[in-house]
């Protein structure tokens, strides 16, 4: 039993240090002998006394659960990207302009819609690729600097 407090003790310190560094979120699964509950812990605190697991919310006593060691089978504690958001689709692109002026971008990915844009914020060319290259003429566009937008990622060419 004590061994059992330490462990623990040491992986709710562990999860707890790490968490707001990574804007995530800890959340505990426990699983008894009559089922598993899963939930954040945002705004509780564990709490181990005589032989009881207690979550404890401050501001949510409804939230409150206690658990008996003899009747947990385990106690997982994991991280949970704050927003509910796992990860962002980026298309990672290249872009270069050749002696031709001819704008020239490919990806490992389908392309879509590429818009080309001046410093000064007006389109300059828009095109859809269902591949993955395109190649834009920019030969009747002035010397400058252009933003190359391929969904949300952007790059800038000179010209």
């Amino acid at each position: 039993m004590a061994k059992k407090l330490f462990l623990l003790s040491i992986v709710l310190f562990a999860v707890n240090w790490f968490a707001p560094a990574q804007n995530q979120e800890t959340f505990l699964t426990v699983v008894t002998s009559s089922g598993t509950d899963d939930f954040s812990l945002a705004g509780g605190e564990v709490q181990i006394l005589n032989n009881t697991v207690s979550i404890v919310y401050a501001e949510n006593a409804t939230l409150n659960r206690n658990y008996t060691f003899d009747n947990v089978k385990s106690l997982s504690f994991t991280l949970r990207n704050a927003t509910g958001i796992d990860s962002v689709a980026v298309n990672k692109f290249n872009a270069y302009i050749d002696k031709n002026d001819v704008l020239n971008i490919s990806s490992v990915q389908t392309l879509g819609t590429v818009h080309v844009y001046s410093l000064s914020g007006a389109l300059v060319a828009s095109i859809e690729s269902n591949g993955n290259t395109a190649a834009i003429n920019l030969s009747t566009q002035p010397k400058g600097t252009y933003i190359v937008q391929v969904g949300i990622s952007k790059v800038k060419v000179i010209r």
